[in-house]
């Protein structure tokens, strides 16, 4: 008989599920019965066990993503984007914007605006670079008031300098020597 073997004294059920002589489809989960077996569709796959083919959650349910999200079907499943940069929350179902600000990614005393998937840092005076983390040195960019040819620039700390005037040369504080 069918779903059983032995020798004929002694018959013992045969599990198809763990021997594979099932039928189940590739997407379907083998259930062993007595003497027999079933086969149920995974989720996400519709059909009689035996054969299983892809459900299109996103045109079974035009709100599977909720608003402002595209819905993109998978094998088994579908996903949620947004599109622009903004992230998907799958428990409110919804385009959320995350704030990358809440990282403090501005260093060194700098400001943080966060727009939709960026942020940018407004540095305080004295530092530089996509998270303020540069110092500026104003003696060798050239961003101080020396005079130019009589005087030497001393870096004093972010953005801070002062100036000295060379030897035989005098002035107010090294800027006009």
């Amino acid at each position: 008989n069918s779903g059983f073997s032995g020798d004929g004294h002694t018959c013992h059920n045969d599990d198809e599920c763990v021997e594979g002589t099932h039928d189940c489809d590739a997407h379907a989960d083998c259930v062993d019965d007595v003497g027999s077996f079933h086969c149920t569709c995974a989720d996400g796959y519709a059909g009689t066990g035996h054969a299983c083919s892809d459900v299109d959650e996103c045109a079974a349910d035009a709100d599977a993503c909720g608003a402002g999200a595209g819905c993109v079907n998978t094998p088994g499943g579908f996903e949620c984007n947004c599109g622009d940069g903004r992230l998907y929350d799958v428990h409110a179902k919804m385009c959320v914007d995350v704030d990358e600000c809440v990282s403090g990614p501005c260093e060194n005393g700098g400001s943080c605006s966060d727009t939709v998937n960026l942020w940018n840092c407004t540095c305080a005076f004295g530092w530089r670079g996509l998270h303020c983390e540069d110092e500026i040195d104003p003696c060798e960019e050239g961003e101080n008031d020396c005079d130019p040819l009589h005087a030497m620039c001393e870096h004093l700390g972010p953005g801070q300098h002062a100036c000295q005037c060379h030897a035989g040369w005098e002035g107010e504080n090294g800027t006009s020597c």
